[in-house]
């Protein structure tokens, strides 16, 4: 994938995961609003590897320090860990593609020592191996992003149709503004906003059931890694 197609799927999925905090920006429990556990984020890992979520385990009970360093690096598995959760269909085509550039990276390895071994009969059949698993990793890559395009505009339809019901109601939302400001209160959320931009805590737009808002899902192998 070229850098410019790294970033336009980047742009994407952060538009993704932030309209799932608007469209569902119901009561949130303190839990949600400070993000997902060490454990959440350990089993986002262990989805990929369990191997590696082995190492993050060992690292959290034998270098505390250690491992709060890797989880600031890999602080994307957090987001992942939050899809994980709210997005799952979403989550498990993200996973899979990540499974195999994993397992792809793995063989390449594996590749590169059995020919520099001098063990040519390994080294085909992990070329073998390999170019059938790039083939799956390819088809991974596309059904995720197809997954995340089709999130995304099921979301701007919901975003439409809430902004058409509120420019409906336009005089009735200036009057409770104005009714609040003159009684010494704060201000109704607007769209989802308060009136100082931030995001309600109470009920908001769609159906209440308290959804967190996502930092990013646009996650690579060698970024959560």
């Amino acid at each position: 994938m070229s850098t410019v197609s790294r970033r336009a799927r980047w742009i994407v999925c952060s538009l993704l995961v932030a309209m799932i905090g608007l469209v569902a920006a119901g009561v949130q429990s303190a839990r949600e609003r400070s993000g997902p556990g060490d454990d959440a984020v350990i089993a986002v890992a262990r989805d990929i590897s369990p191997a590696w979520a082995d190492s993050l385990e060992e690292a959290r009970v034998a270098r505390p320090a250690q491992f709060q360093a890797q989880l600031l690096e890999f602080r994307r598995l957090r987001s992942l860990a939050i899809l994980r959760e709210r997005r799952p269909t979403v989550y498990q085509q993200r996973i899979r593609e990540l499974q195999l550039d994993y397992q792809a990276r793995e063989l390449g390895t594996q590749y590169v020592a059995a020919v520099a071994a001098g063990r040519s009969e390994q080294a085909m059949e992990l070329e073998r191996q390999l170019q059938t698993l790039s083939l799956q990793l390819v088809d991974a890559n596309l059904r995720s992003r197809a997954s995340e395009l089709s999130e995304l505009d099921g979301l701007i339809k919901e975003l439409r149709v809430e902004l058409q019901h509120d420019s409906e109601l336009r005089t009735d939302k200036a009057e409770e503004v104005t009714r609040a400001l003159l009684t010494g209160q704060a201000p109704p959320p607007l769209g989802g906003r308060s009136f100082d931009g931030r995001r309600p805590t109470g009920p908001g737009p769609g159906d209440g059931a308290g959804q967190a808002p996502l930092d990013n899902a646009a996650t690579r192998a060698d970024d959560a890694r």
